[in-house]
């Protein structure tokens, strides 16, 4: 019994040391490469999001007694279309951002907190309210142009159909937005080292 005990405790040491070693250079890749290690987690992390997010609509958008018949498929241009977002232009371009307002005040003050907080929610509500919009009107306007074929629905119909849609949500989740990224933003700015900022962005990015 003892020979297991000491064997399973050595495992499990060498197994958190392990870990620990894994998370060390990670956190050196941070410093010595902030803007590659940075992509590379943004990809990941935003795959896994939407893999998760997909998986969560497919369980509340099927009934109870059908989830066992209707197999989760996962959206493979939709995950993409995420990773090439995040990993291609929002991250890097947050990233830059960052840092110019790290050079530009470079001070974790209250005073400097609260202006990086509202510089950073003025660059990113236009191009989070683009980035919602083209999310909610192109499978809206492709699923009522499916409709069209079989019901003659006109074109005037369905663009006008899609911007209401666009406009019923838009406010709604600007206002979500807000709720989440002023605080977040916030302990960003006044807690978290530079070369993690973009990380901390990224993961609520995906809540």
């Amino acid at each position: 019994f003892e020979f297991y005990t000491l064997a399973y405790t050595f495992n499990r040491s060498r197994t958190d040391f392990a870990k620990v070693a894994m998370l060390s250079s990670y956190l050196q890749l941070l410093k010595s490469h902030p803007f590659k290690t940075n992509m590379a987690s943004a990809l990941v992390i935003f795959s896994l999001g939407d893999v998760t997010a997909q998986y969560i609509e497919h369980e509340n958008e099927m009934p109870k007694g059908q989830m066992r018949h209707m197999p989760f498929q996962l959206d493979y241009l939709r995950m993409n279309e995420m990773v090439l977002w995040s990993a291609g232009f929002y991250t890097p371009l947050f990233y830059k951002f960052y840092n110019w307002m790290d050079v530009r005040w470079p001070k974790v003050t209250p005073f400097n907190v609260v202006r990086k907080v509202g510089a950073a929610f003025l660059l990113s509500a236009p191009i989070n309210s683009l980035f919602f919009a083209y999310g909610v009107a192109y499978p809206h306007f492709v699923s009522t142009y499916v409709t069209r074929t079989t019901s003659s629905v006109p074109y005037s119909e369905i663009s006008s159909d899609t911007s209401k849609k666009v406009e019923a949500e838009l406010l709604n989740t600007m206002k979500a937005s807000a709720a989440l990224w002023w605080p977040a933003n916030a302990a960003n700015f006044a807690f978290v080292p530079p070369h993690l900022r973009a990380i901390w962005t990224s993961v609520f990015s995906v809540v």
